[in-house]
């Protein structure tokens, strides 16, 4: 085999079309046949291209085949040149995958050159009517109901927005004054006074003199006041001073005592001995 056969073959197993090319190429004849593109001939008809008639219809598929043959022949006589001449007529294998996939230009002229001369048998009415799907014409759309209704319904009364009264404007206030300091000191309150046995004892003395020797026991209160001024037995030391009076007859002093006390001392519950305590100074 020489170089030139070579590339040829290559050629060929490379533009070699596949079954659904095929496949694809007699379906495209036999509806351009349908078409009236193509005329297929009867016993006795002369063939257009040669001039001699058929002698029967099933010569018409080898008739197209040595048609198709032949037109693929001379494509390719006419195109192997400019092959061998494009990089040495080396075909990568994505290359020639791509162009088994993808038919070039020429090669859909020689096909479309075949159908025009290659003849179709012709198909019988009914098959040809068969063969022609019937499209039925799809319905007009029309709006649905539910778009008129809500073109038409009026709208709805929605809920009421809330009303916002408007922000009131802020009230400017002068600093408030501070408060003056107090100009005198609280008083500190008095310390809790207590009592000791000494106190008690000089108290029960005193009390136990007012009947049996009232000045005596005069000077005793007047001791007992002198040593414990904060005493919480001043209202028991100051019955028993105007007891030691009544006793001496000091009926004046015990009087102005009693009134003295009772200022002293309101709602005290040692007013009912006070007022009981010297008959001569009521």
């Amino acid at each position: 085999m020489t170089e030139h056969e070579r590339y040829l073959a290559a050629y060929r197993e490379l533009h070699r079309p596949t079954d659904d090319e095929r496949t694809r190429g007699w379906q495209g004849l036999a509806a351009r046949a349908r078409a009236g593109e193509i005329v297929a001939l009867e016993d006795g008809d002369d063939d257009p291209v040669t001039g001699t008639g058929t002698a029967t219809r099933r010569g018409a598929p080898v008739v197209l085949f040595a048609a198709a043959a032949a037109a693929a022949l001379l494509w390719l006589g006419a195109q192997l040149p400019s092959w061998l001449a494009s990089d040495g007529g080396h075909v990568s294998p994505q290359a020639a995958s791509d162009a088994r996939r993808t038919p070039s230009s020429s090669q859909a002229r020689v096909v479309d050159d075949v159908k025009t001369v290659a003849p179709v048998p012709a198909e019988p009415p009914q098959r040809r009517e068969a063969a022609m799907p019937s499209v039925t014409p799809s319905p007009t759309p029309t709006p649905a109901a539910s778009d008129d209704a809500t073109a038409i319904a009026p709208p709805r009364a929605g809920r009421r927005a809330p009303v916002i009264d408007a922000p009131r404007e802020a009230t400017i206030v002068d600093e408030v004054p501070a408060l003056p300091a107090p100009t005198e000191p609280p008083t500190a309150v008095a310390a809790e006074a207590t009592i000791d046995a000494d106190e008690i004892a000089a108290l029960r003395a005193a009390q136990a003199l007012a009947a049996s020797a009232p000045a005596r026991a005069l000077a005793a209160v007047a001791a007992h006041a002198g040593r414990y001024p904060s005493s919480s037995l001043a209202a028991e030391r100051e019955i028993t001073r105007m007891r030691a009076l009544c006793n001496l007859g000091r009926a004046d002093e015990v009087r102005e005592a009693a009134a003295t006390f009772e200022r002293d001392h309101a709602g005290s519950p040692l007013l009912a001995r006070v007022r009981g305590l010297c008959p001569d100074a009521d």
